[in-house]
């Protein structure tokens, strides 16, 4: 079981196949954890990047790599934070099946 203290929005993301021009859905509220993180992790080019943060989520959560992330709540306080932050990767995480997902943005 986990405890959601935060909360982020999450927008679903389609690539234009041609100019690769970004169109975002409307904005859904997931409960979740948010962790600052250090975590190495590659981009699509194979170098190293640093993570921004580890979002522990629950396992329906939909998002897939390159779609964006802003830290809505921490705490139950506004963040303030209306970056956009894409999705890096996302792992299924459990014992013998999907506990929660975390995710690196």
């Amino acid at each position: 079981m986990m405890f959601d203290t935060d909360q982020i929005k999450y927008y679903a993301v389609t690539r234009d196949a041609t100019y690769g021009n970004i169109t975002k859905a409307a904005a859904v509220i997931y409960d979740c954890v948010i962790e600052d993180t250090n975590k190495i992790t590659t981009n699509s080019n194979g170098q190293q990047v640093s993570a921004n943060a580890l979002i522990l989520i629950d396992s329906t959560f939909p998002g897939v790599k390159g779609d964006i992330i802003q830290l809505y709540k921490q705490f139950g306080t506004e963040t303030g934070n209306t970056k956009d932050y894409e999705v890096m990767q996302v792992f299924e995480t459990g014992g013998m099946s999907t506990s929660h997902k975390e995710v690196l943005i």
